[in-house]
């Protein structure tokens, strides 16, 4: 697999900036097809407060705003990609945010959104749109934090690994960006015997991709594992996490906590989320 189509997703919020600046030097450097959707309906407002919290005149003032944004994105987006050689395509659409890049991601290779911080209190307790995505595309998602400027991820990229369908969807999706990265770390938090030869095999596996891997085995600290992994990748100085996400089911993980969600909340780097 090579990353020959990134889709980027672009709205009137504040990180779309950075969104776009990032997905175009993944573009310049692998080579892809850069796929730019604008989608114009407002955006960060949940379908559950928005009876409450949106009326007629705030939606069709928020939509001729983000009309206006799209015209002045697009002028930005098109002379920027003349400039650096990039093939490109410029979509809008008056839809769900969801709907959208979930249909258009069905021809892509990776998807790149940014990560809201929680601005309602419903936040905590529902997938954003990055973690629906996820779920519902088959593809890997590419997530930046809030607030993050653009940047070229996957120099030093930290896999975290278990033997699980979901770890082996993400080392799979991740493949390109390892095959290109100057280090890449493999951590397993308590790993076990059966995780040892697993890891072996992996390590082998990226091998003869021409990956050179470095395995770090891990002890668990004070606040969880995806803590843990979150300081592994700090310490090596990665600018790239790769995992699988939502093992568990999501609802537990929604509720109670689990890896994907402490990933998802807390890392200060991008992450590269596989299903």
């Amino acid at each position: 697999m090579a990353l020959k189509t990134i889709l980027v997703h672009l709205a009137d919020d504040p990180d779309h900036v950075a969104r776009l600046a990032t997905a175009m030097r993944l573009a310049k450097r692998h080579g892809a097809h850069l796929v730019a959707l604008y989608v114009t309906q407002p955006y960060g407002l949940p379908h559950e407060v928005a009876g409450r919290g949106a009326s007629l005149t705030y939606l069709r003032d928020s939509k001729t705003r983000t009309e206006e944004m799209a015209r002045k994105v697009k002028a930005e987006f098109v002379a920027a990609c003349d400039r650096e050689g990039l093939t490109y395509d410029w979509l809008v659409e008056d839809s769900e945010h969801l709907d959208s890049l979930a249909r258009h991601a069905q021809a892509a290779d990776l998807v790149v959104v940014s990560r809201d911080a929680d601005k309602h209190f419903e936040d905590r307790f529902r997938l954003l749109l990055p973690e629906e995505l996820v779920m519902v595309t088959g593809l890997p998602i590419l997530v930046l934090p809030p607030d993050f400027p653009s940047a070229d991820p996957g120099r030093r990229i930290l896999v975290c690994w278990k033997p699980t369908r979901e770890a082996v969807r993400a080392i799979r999706d991740a493949l390109p960006l390892l095959v290109a990265a100057e280090a890449v770390f493999i951590a397993t938090v308590r790993p076990t015997t059966e995780d040892a030869v697993a890891t072996l095999a992996v390590q082998q596996y990226l091998a003869r991709h021409g990956v050179t891997v470095e395995t770090l085995d891990v002890q668990e600290g004070s606040g969880g594992v995806g803590a843990t992994l979150l300081h592994v990748a700090e310490a090596h100085g990665c600018d790239l996490v790769v995992s699988g996400a939502y093992g568990h089911a999501r609802l537990r993980e929604v509720l109670v906590g689990g890896v994907t969600r402490a990933l998802f909340r807390h890392a200060k780097v991008p992450l590269l989320l596989s299903h």
